[in-house]
């Protein structure tokens, strides 16, 4: 999972028309992607997130719709031009790359320094380019940087409301290989800024990884000794509804392909086999979070039998679970995180 593949080639010949390209003087200083397939009314909010940031660096929002059917197309062209905003670059493939190729496509068509993905349902707070943009002048060598994020379902305007109003104290702090094994606390790429020249030369996102290429993707571009900070601030929206991810299938991917992940990793460290026990145990932690966040249950033939050796359903099994992992946790990262 962690070996380098250029996945921007898979897709190379496949052309992306450009719909919006308003002429710019200078290149922008970060770019906010936003893949997008047959959600225009989801879409046209995650725009206006992104266009509503309190900042007066320059910066543009690609969006990159994977749709060629007019019936929806033209529904996206038409709310977007009517923005009426320079900031907004439209192009649309002539062919679907697939969720990750199009994310791949994203990154190509981009012209910032840093860019930031955001899905076509998901929210950015007003301070999200303020507060990441204070950490990369903080630190100038990190080449990646993370706000917080809330989950939402009601609707967008007072959940944003509700995201602003928040106040709590600032913690950041280092963001490393040995905490993303462990915790993965991410949802996907959401409130993430990349160094735009890092992404590219890691190869992209690899659709093979469906549907944890993010994931896999963060894992390879801090093993590749690039500096990482977070923020704890929230100053993003996750959209927690019907979608792609709540497929039973794609839940069990989920797990699957995290535990692949977690022992793929446990090589890396230097107590291999107490990772190793860390990776089997938290699957029953994993399997009840993911059915009760997304209301879908996992059946047994979705999932390797190797794996339902190590997962029960019963509560006393996720409790000791949910017990274990967090000390197994502690121990795994104290000591690998003194070297």
């Amino acid at each position: 999972m962690f070996e380098f593949k250029n996945s921007f080639t898979q897709f190379e010949k496949i052309h992306s028309k450009s719909i919006i390209d308003n002429d710019h003087d200078e290149p922008p200083f970060l770019s906010i992607l936003i893949p997008t397939y047959r959600r225009p009314g989801l879409l046209i909010e995650s725009v206006r997130s992104a266009l509503n940031q309190t900042t007066d660096v320059n910066y543009e929002i690609v969006v990159v719709d994977n749709e060629q059917d007019p019936q929806w197309s033209s529904k996206v062209d038409e709310e977007l031009r009517a923005l009426q905003s320079r900031k907004v670059r439209l192009f649309r493939n002539n062919e679907n790359l697939g969720m990750f190729g199009n994310w791949n496509r994203c990154i190509e068509l981009s012209r910032g320094k840093w860019i930031s993905i955001l899905n076509d349902d998901d929210l950015l707070a007003s301070n999200f380019l303020s507060t990441s943009l204070r950490l990369i002048h903080q630190y100038p060598e990190a080449k990646l940087i993370q706000t917080g994020f809330a989950s939402f379902s009601q609707e967008s305007e007072s959940a944003l409301r509700s995201l602003n109003s928040r106040e709590k104290i600032e913690r950041v702090s280092r963001f490393s290989f040995v905490q993303l094994s462990l915790g993965n606390p991410r949802a996907g790429c959401l409130a993430t800024l990349y160094d735009r020249e890092a992404a590219i030369k890691l190869g992209g996102f690899n659709p093979e990884h469906f549907p944890t290429a993010d994931v896999i993707f963060n894992m390879r571009f801090l093993l590749a000794k690039h500096l990482a900070y977070e923020t704890d601030k929230p100053c993003a929206l996750y959209r927690v509804q019907e979608n792609e991810s709540q497929k039973p299938q794609v839940l069990a991917g989920f797990i699957k392909n995290d535990f692949l992940m977690r022992l793929e990793a446990a090589e890396l460290f230097r107590f291999p086999f107490f990772m190793k026990i860390y990776a089997r145990i938290i699957l029953t932690s994993q399997l009840n979070y993911l059915e009760h966040t997304w209301q879908s249950r996992i059946d047994r033939d979705l999932l390797p039998a190797q794996l339902w050796r190590y997962i029960s359903r019963s509560k006393s099994a996720w409790l000791i679970s949910k017990i274990f992992t967090k000390l197994i946790y502690k121990v795994i990262q104290a000591v690998e995180e003194k070297q």
